[in-house]
């Protein structure tokens, strides 16, 4: 229940997803149709604790900023979190609140490791996965088990149920024990 109240850890999960990622040049050389596009990334590794991140969120703020470079935020339907659950996961939305402004109430904001667990060095490529197919169809995954948002929490529109979305793009985050976090923006194609 990584936005609850209640939010007390995180359930370990199982899995492995595989992405191709291809220059789009190559990709129309042999006809190929993308699923989605990636157009920023951003990462950064800050040093608060070998395994809890800076409270203030410095870290996803800094891999956020740089993922959005060129990508007007208002594009951004859905941010997938990290999203863990734990009371710590609270500096996520700090970053992200500080790197979107008023832009994270305008965005939905979910996770998806109620669903399919923490895949622990496997949850970007599982997630991404998801995420791709989500954009596809213009949807916003929902994170499920979370019933009363933190009000602690910086504004945001959690989505609590699944939700239509067709703005072109999303924003995931990813993040790992000693303050690293990685941002990425997908966009649908076209």
């Amino acid at each position: 229940r990584p936005f609850d109240s209640a939010r007390a850890g995180t359930v370990l999960g199982e899995g492995a997803g595989a992405l191709v990622l291809e220059r789009a040049d190559h990709a129309n050389r042999r006809g190929a149709v993308p699923r989605a596009l990636v157009s920023g990334i951003g990462a950064s590794c800050e040093s608060y604790s070998p395994v809890a991140p800076d409270p203030s969120g410095v870290g996803v703020t800094q891999a956020v900023l740089a993922a959005l470079a060129g990508t007007d935020p208002l594009e951004i339907g859905w941010i997938k979190a990290h999203g863990t659950g734990t009371r710590t996961n609270a500096a996520e939305c700090r970053g992200l609140a500080a790197a979107l402004g008023r832009v994270l109430e305008r965005s939905w904001l979910t996770s998806l490791k109620p669903a399919v667990g923490h895949c622990l060095g496997a949850s970007a490529a599982v997630e991404m996965v998801a995420a791709v197919l989500a954009l596809e169809d213009g949807l916003v995954p929902a994170t499920i088990g979370t019933a009363e948002i933190d009000p602690t929490l910086p504004r945001c529109a959690v989505a609590t149920a699944i939700r239509e979305d067709r703005r072109p793009a999303a924003l995931l985050l990813a993040e790992s024990f000693g303050g690293r976090c990685a941002a990425t923006v997908l966009r649908r194609p076209g």
